[in-house]
């Protein structure tokens, strides 16, 4: 690969990370031209970060994965902006700072994020009382990965996160966090365990609280 164009090999690491970043520990542990190819900004950009995903508590400062996940944060992956956000809000209490990080998926391609970041965006919403962004981002969310219950699946692999990187029940949300409408169907049913699309971001919500 070292005979070839470099925008051709940074196509071809990306290729390789595409299922997993542990796919190129080969190209890590070969040649130093390997080695630049394969961390190279553009290729962690879009790395797959599924084993972080799958167990959260990779990221955090003491794991020794924290030097690898912390270039991929540094060149953007969208994976790792959003374990980064949830490991700030739940272990140091800077929720603020996630929701910045976060908000800027706003406007990008929702197709390079994991569906995740966009309900942990309108969870910090509401935990940091932007009601009306929240009610819109969750909306947009349920939209996104098609129905209620994928949404609720993928939601609760958000807490799996949570708990996974150790939240430090700091408690410090619960004066900003506001609720203006509560909804209706509280009173004919649903609870934190039997949750529905009206109510399903309340509740969530209350979690965040409960948890962190």
């Amino acid at each position: 690969m070292d005979m070839l164009d470099l925008n051709i090999a940074l196509d071809i690491a990306s290729r390789v990370g595409s299922d997993s970043f542990a796919d190129l520990a080969g190209m890590l542990a070969t040649l130093r031209y390997y080695h630049f190819i394969s961390c190279h900004p553009d290729v962690l950009k879009s790395v797959s970060l599924l084993p972080f995903h799958q167990n959260a508590a990779r990221i955090n400062l003491t794991s020794v994965y924290r030097p690898f996940f912390s270039r991929c944060l540094e060149a953007g992956n969208p994976t790792a902006i959003y374990l980064e956000s949830l490991r700030l809000a739940t272990t140091e209490g800077r929720i603020d700072e996630g929701f910045h990080m976060l908000r800027l998926f706003q406007w990008t391609d929702a197709s390079i994020c994991p569906p995740e970041l966009f309900f942990t965006l309108s969870l910090f919403q509401i935990i940091i009382d932007h009601y009306d962004d929240a009610i819109a981002t969750s909306d947009f969310f349920v939209d996104l990965v098609s129905s209620y219950a994928a949404a609720d699946v993928l939601a609760t692999s958000v807490f799996r996160n949570i708990l996974q990187i150790g939240p430090l029940k700091i408690r410090s949300h619960s004066n900003t966090w506001q609720f203006d409408e509560f909804p209706d169907c509280i009173a004919n049913g649903c609870a934190i365990d039997t949750r529905c699309r009206t109510c399903f971001l309340y509740w969530y919500s209350v979690m965040y609280l409960i948890l962190c």
